[in-house]
């Protein structure tokens, strides 16, 4: 028992010191805020000092100053924020990648269901064979893989039954479960009705 809990009490420190981390990725280090008792710095902000700090000689330069000062602020922001938006993006193709990754993973057979074999056919009809790609999930060597079962067409697809989804979703090297994953023969029925 206490050999479980000491497991519980790593892993709970483990996953928090990935929180902390993810955070400081995520947000990047903060700069400290200043303490209300702290007298305030030296010079004030150009943007935001009110104009009657402004020397009389000259207001129309100093408020061009400002607009300048102003504008390389919002520079530096937009840098910020494109540097920002970068690693968002960084972060999202690696989640994605993650989750590809997990989508290898085939989904458990049904134990009641038996594979078998759906009546494919050996060449396409005249009009030409579907495509198939238009199925999310299928590229071009899913529907080459297709076409080797004998799946041609929409139709036949969205005809499957559990047992023939099984025996497809087990013969397709590299891809196991990604017709039951993907459901091709729901998305087969939409095509057809649309």
């Amino acid at each position: 028992m206490a050999y479980l809990m000491a497991q519980i009490w790593m892993q709970l420190l483990l996953a928090g010191a990935i929180g902390v981390l993810a955070g400081y990725i995520l947000w990047g280090a903060r700069p400290t805020r200043q303490e209300p008792d702290q007298p305030p710095q030296a010079e004030a902000d150009p943007v935001t000092r009110p104009i009657a700090d402004t020397p009389a000689e000259d207001p129309l330069a100093d408020m061009e100053e400002r607009l300048r000062d102003a504008t390389a602020r919002l520079d530096r922001c937009r840098g910020d924020r494109l540097r920002k938006d970068a690693r968002i993006r960084e972060l999202e193709a690696l989640v994605d990648e993650l989750r590809g990754e997990a989508a290898f993973t085939a989904p458990l057979p049904d134990p009641d269901v038996i594979p078998t074999r759906p009546a494919g056919r050996d060449a396409p009809r005249p009009g030409g064979a579907d495509d198939l790609t238009r199925i999310q999930g299928i590229g071009p060597k899913l529907q080459s893989l297709c076409h080797d079962l004998g799946i041609y067409h929409f139709d036949q697809l969205a005809a499957l039954t559990p047992a023939e989804l099984a025996w497809i979703d087990a013969h397709l090297p590299g891809f196991p479960g990604r017709a039951t994953r993907d459901d091709w023969p729901g998305q087969a029925r939409r095509l057809l009705e649309s």
